[in-house]
């Protein structure tokens, strides 16, 4: 194995680039390319070893089959760049600027990209272990099926990344902004989710048992066929938040703002609401067997179809609430209750019932 280093591994790579042909098997180690200009460089089946391409620019650049180690991108434009099956360890990648930059098929092991901004960028089947992300721009990056472990997303920006089917237990996302994200068939159970904007986050066949949404912003938020039992959901903002076929057994979601949402065939069975602001949401078919709903306001709510049986509404406003067809058995209502219940409509309970 012949081995390029310094002038002569920098001469090389730009005497590639000027050609505008690709080239490969060559091995390039030990040097400072530092604010040199690579750009549409094409070359595949080569190594890099303790490569400076700090300030360098990488913009439409394809690496195939390649390997970087200790290659440092800081401050790189790395626009448009390719990596395929490329795997990168022990790489720095601080402040890059990376739009639509593409990691396909490649790991990625102890890479430090704080503070890039990396908007669009795909990161498609390409593990990624101990990878910071700190105050990293990723607004509408995608990370399919790219495993992830021990990924510092602190700080953040995730608005739209997509964050599919992978299981995110030992990442960190201590206040990121995921705003629209998508972790549909993530696994994120027992996770600090707290204080976090998830506002029209999706969270389709997710599995969130125990984590901890305390605090977070979750209006317009979108969860279906989804677990969430055990998980607290305290001091939340759900207004037009849904959760249709969820499980959120044993969850907490005391002093949360829930007006508008929806919780159609949900399962709530000793669940504690209270204090729970839940005006004008649809309870159509939900299980709320047993759950503490003392102090809560269901103003104008429609529970057409639910199971009350031993939950307690002591203390709760139910002004012109829906309850038809609900079981009541062992229910706990104030005495005062139904005298501003909404009047049944067998017609309309009916609808509901049969459509829902």
């Amino acid at each position: 194995m012949n081995w390029l280093e310094g002038e002569e591994a920098q001469k090389k790579l730009l005497a590639i680039t000027h050609s505008g042909k690709p080239d490969m098997r060559l091995y390039f180690r030990r040097a400072n390319c530092s604010g040199l200009s690579f750009k549409a460089l094409m070359i595949m089946e080569c190594e890099f070893e303790d490569i400076q391409f700090e300030g360098c620019n990488l913009e439409d650049t394809m690496f195939s089959d390649c390997k970087f180690t200790r290659c440092s991108f800081n401050d790189a434009n790395l626009q448009n760049a390719t990596f395929f099956k490329t795997p990168m360890t022990d790489c720095t990648a601080v402040k890059a600027r990376g739009y639509r930059w593409s990691v396909l098929q490649s790991a990625v092991n102890n890479l430090d990209a704080t503070d890039a901004v990396l908007p669009e960028a795909k990161f498609i089947q390409s593990p990624m272990k101990d990878v910071n992300l700190t105050r990293a721009n990723l607004d509408n990056a995608g990370m399919p099926l790219s495993a992830q472990t021990r990924t510092n997303f602190t700080g953040a920006y995730l608005k739209q990344t997509i964050l599919f089917n992978i299981d995110l237990r030992t990442c960190i996302f201590l206040g990121a902004n995921a705003s629209f994200t998508v972790f549909s068939s993530s696994i994120i159970d027992g996770m600090n989710f707290s204080n976090m904007n998830l506002t029209h986050a999706q969270f389709s066949k997710s599995q969130l048992k125990n984590t901890n949404f305390s605090g977070s912003q979750l209006m317009g938020a979108c969860f279906t066929d989804s677990i969430l039992s055990g998980a607290q959901l305290n001091h939340c903002n759900m207004v037009n938040t849904t959760f249709m076929r969820c499980n959120l057994n044993g969850a907490k979601l005391d002093q949360s703002i829930f007006n508008n949402a929806q919780s159609t065939r949900s399962t709530f069975v000793k669940a504690s609401l209270v204090g729970l602001e839940a005006s004008r949401s649809v309870w159509h078919h939900a299980d709320l067997q047993a759950a503490d709903c003392r102090k809560a306001v269901f103003n104008q709510a429609d529970l057409i179809g639910s199971n009350l049986t031993d939950a307690n509404f002591a203390g709760s406003s139910l002004y012109e609430t829906r309850l038809d067809l609900t079981n009541q058995t062992g229910t706990k209502f104030d005495f005062s209750a139904f005298a501003t219940t909404r009047p049944p409509d067998k017609n309309y309970a009916a609808f509901v019932m049969a459509n829902s």
